[in-house]
């Protein structure tokens, strides 16, 4: 049985990826137990308070403001780039409450 020889590089290779994957199986052990640590309320009415700005007239504003000064940067500079990151600013502003909501209320 040839296949079944290893070689000393063969034999420190297994060992990386066993020490690899017991590493991985303990952090995902870790990892379900403080899943479960997200009912902690101490910030939960500053949170609420930014998330309100963000998405009400304070964040409409704001992200008006990102795309009128990438707009005035991208005529200045004579690219699109500007302009392109001025909406991406914008974009990030307003769907990033509900990204982040949809993060920590994700079900595993």
């Amino acid at each position: 049985m040839k296949f079944l020889q290893l070689d000393e590089q063969g034999k420190q290779d297994l060992k990386n990826n066993a020490l690899f994957f017991t590493g991985l199986l303990v952090l995902s052990v870790i990892m379900a137990s403080m899943a479960h640590a997200g009912t902690d309320a101490t910030f939960d009415a500053w949170v609420d308070q930014l998330t309100e700005w963000v998405e009400g007239s304070l964040g409409k504003g704001v992200s008006i403001a990102f795309v009128v000064i990438g707009i005035i940067m991208g005529i200045a500079s004579q690219t699109l780039k500007a302009v392109a990151i001025g909406v991406g600013c914008a974009l990030g502003l307003n769907f990033t409450p509900t990204v982040i909501d949809g993060m920590f209320t994700a079900i595993l």
